[in-house]
């Protein structure tokens, strides 16, 4: 099984998923005091970030599924972030403290 096979089975474009990769990597390269593990992890979640939230947003939204991904993909772990300080750990009884470094 090959590359493009897996992605066929997963239903990924691999243009989309480029750029979610593209964009995962300009985020990385954004903080080099992070450390090696942060911006591999980074990468990696920015690029699936890219694939299966920024291809969704493009099709509601008729905006270039290339273009999203890469933004999506650049600014989808602030979200995330965001989203979990935000919205998780108030559910969870402030689990870390409520002031959470940003």
């Amino acid at each position: 099984m090959d590359v493009k096979e897996v992605l066929d089975a997963l239903r990924i474009d691999p243009a989309i998923l480029t750029a979610g990769f593209a964009g995962g990597i300009v985020a990385a390269l954004r903080d080099l005091a992070l450390k090696a593990i942060e911006q591999v992890a980074i990468v990696i979640s920015g690029t699936f970030i890219g694939v299966y939230v920024g291809e969704p947003i493009a099709v509601m939204t008729h905006m270039p599924p290339i273009l999203l991904a890469f933004v999506i993909g650049y600014s989808g772990n602030e979200g995330l972030s965001l989203f979990y300080r935000k919205v998780i750990l108030p559910r969870l009884g402030g689990i870390g403290g409520t002031n959470a470094a940003p």
